[in-house]
């Protein structure tokens, strides 16, 4: 039973790297950036990119599987957290279904709006660029609720690892502030949108707490392996 669990956790904790490499990769390497608040400017880089799709699709998958891995760790946590570790499961699954809906929206009708925005006719600029603009709040508003759902999935994480007591003190800790964090990047996109420096710093550092979580459950799982018992029998 201890070397099954011991596997679904390296797993998790697995997953969620390979989420997190993912998604760096599709955000740097595949989407333009998307720093100001100037959406003429905005809108024109993103009618010119042509991975825009392609680069949403693989951000999709790796946030999948970073959530992927938080599932499996609630799962892993069941016997020692039972009711905290199936609320967080159950939260992992529904970030995953704001997520998609969060990629809907950004993805595919908002390079569909900002695509038909380039073409228009002049007559039809302000229009077309006006949809532009409502199809990027709509965006706003699914990310506010995404970042939400995701910051108590992380809250309740934490604290089922707390609980648990199979790891240190401190990673428990450290998912409950990044989703602390996550809920106020919420709440500040909720009221003012992600053009400012506030969600991008922000947004940053829950990502590192996230990651110090991860290489904690990492650590926690191999160095009982590197040590050897040296207690004997009487």
């Amino acid at each position: 039973m201890t070397s099954g669990l011991t596997r679904e956790f390296a797993l998790s904790a697995v997953l969620m790297v390979a989420g997190a490499v993912l998604n760096a990769v599709a955000t740097l390497a595949l989407l333009p950036s998307k720093e100001g608040a100037d959406h003429e400017a905005i809108f024109t880089r993103y009618a010119d990119s042509g991975a825009w799709v392609a680069g949403h699709l693989v951000q999709f998958a790796a946030i999948l599987l970073g959530l992927a891995g938080l599932f499996v760790l609630a799962r892993a946590l069941r016997p020692e957290a039972p009711h905290l570790a199936a609320l967080a499961g159950a939260g992992a699954v529904a970030t995953a279904a704001t997520w998609a809906l969060v990629q809907a929206v950004d993805a595919v009708a908002l390079k569909q709006a900002v695509d038909a925005w380039v073409d228009a006719p002049p007559a039809d600029e302000a229009t077309r660029f006006g949809n532009a603009e409502t199809v990027l709040w709509t965006g706003w508003g699914v990310q506010s609720f995404f970042y939400a759902v995701y910051g108590l999935t992380l809250v309740l994480l934490g604290v089922a690892v707390a609980v648990s007591r199979r790891f240190g003190a401190w990673i428990g800790s450290v998912p409950v502030a990044a989703g602390s964090l996550s809920l106020a990047i919420g709440i500040d996109v909720a009221y003012r949108g992600s053009e400012t420096e506030v969600y991008e710093l922000s947004s940053v550092a829950y990502q590192l707490l996230v990651l110090v979580f991860v290489v904690g459950i990492l650590i926690a799982e191999v160095r009982p392996r590197a040590r050897p018992s040296m207690v004997r029998a009487p």
